[in-house]
């Protein structure tokens, strides 16, 4: 069903440049079962960047599925995508002041490696969301696999073409050419939670994968203790960038229905960081003042923090109660 433009628009205000920018608003039924009966649960505005603008989550009257409602149109939720959006920054590098945060983000996409080579070593290799290409460099040197990825973002898949060398198509998964029945694996890495149309997008990935194909994503899950404590403050409404807010039953649902069968259910890591950003969004949603909650967000985030939660964090993770969710699923299975 086709979104349905609303005849308002949302002037956000940037804190950069002071100026309103008009978003361009539209409503829409629910992407799982295509019910339009939705049940308002809140408001709230973009806690992790403070771009302007409020919201409305609402769960479907027919499948219980989460989203915005209104949201910002395709054509112009990259407002809310500027240059300091931590998934556009570039990877660091090892050996530079950066180099711990270099280990990290290498040690966390080594993770998913080994989690695919679980299930498979070679073939063609597509992943969407890529960003500036690190998943990919990693996987290229794990085993005998043709890479290529898709990236919206253009000064960002630039970056992997031009800096990296990578095969990377400027685009949404939408818009760029998919050839049929072509690639033994797509990663969605973090991405699904972002999509204007989910359904549609894992449709077309579906047709780009060869039968039996693998499709492994992550996105963060409402029934997690995490969800439950946080309430609106919780790390998957990460708004107006999510768009939807999947539960694990939603989420099998959308992929039973897209022809995948889930086969291996993980959380890989990020459940420190989750937790860092959910007291931070706690502290601003609650109007307390910008050293306070920024103090806590770096505070979360260091290392001795997160090295004394390490082994609760491992519990949590080894139980599936934390937020952040992979799954490895099987085309036609």
């Amino acid at each position: 069903m086709r979104p349905k433009p609303l005849a308002s628009e949302l002037e956000a205000v940037c804190p950069l440049c002071d100026r309103a920018h008009p978003i361009r608003l539209e409503s829409v039924a629910c992407n799982l079962c295509g019910a339009d009966r939705k049940e308002e649960l809140f408001w709230r505005g973009d806690l992790a960047l403070g771009l302007g603008g409020r919201f409305r989550v609402v769960r479907c009257g027919g499948c219980g599925l989460r989203y915005l409602d209104p949201r910002p149109a395709a054509e112009d939720i990259d407002y809310y995508y500027p240059p300091s959006y931590e998934m556009h920054r570039p990877t660091p590098a090892p050996g530079t002041r950066d180099g711990y945060a270099a280990w990290r983000q290498d040690f966390c996409q080594r993770k998913r490696c080994r989690l695919v080579s679980r299930h498979r070593r070679h073939g063609r290799a597509l992943d969407v969301g890529c960003a500036d290409g690190h998943f990919l460099r990693v996987l290229s040197r794990w085993g005998e696999w043709d890479v290529r990825g898709v990236e919206r973002a253009a000064a960002v898949a630039g970056r992997a073409r031009e800096r990296h060398g990578l095969d990377v198509t400027t685009g949404s998964i939408a818009e760029v050419e998919l050839p049929a029945a072509h690639f033994d694996l797509v990663t969605l890495w973090d991405v699904i939670e972002h999509l204007h149309d989910p359904r549609g997008a894992l449709e077309r990935i579906a047709a780009s994968l060869k039968p039996g194909g693998l499709l492994v994503l992550s996105t963060p899950v409402s029934n997690s203790l995490d969800a439950r404590l946080f309430g609106r403050y919780w790390i998957g409404y990460e708004i107006p960038r999510h768009l939807y807010f999947f539960s694990m039953e939603t989420l099998t649902a959308l992929l039973a229905a897209t022809g995948f069968k889930i086969v291996e259910t993980r959380v890989l890591f990020g459940s420190d960081f989750a937790l860092a950003d959910q007291l931070r969004f706690t502290l601003r949603g609650r109007g307390a003042p910008l050293a306070v909650y920024g103090a806590a967000s770096v505070i979360a985030r260091s290392r001795p923090w997160r090295w004394a939660l390490a082994p609760i964090f491992k519990l949590l993770d080894l139980a599936k109660l934390t937020t952040p969710r992979t799954v490895v699923c099987v085309k036609g299975g």
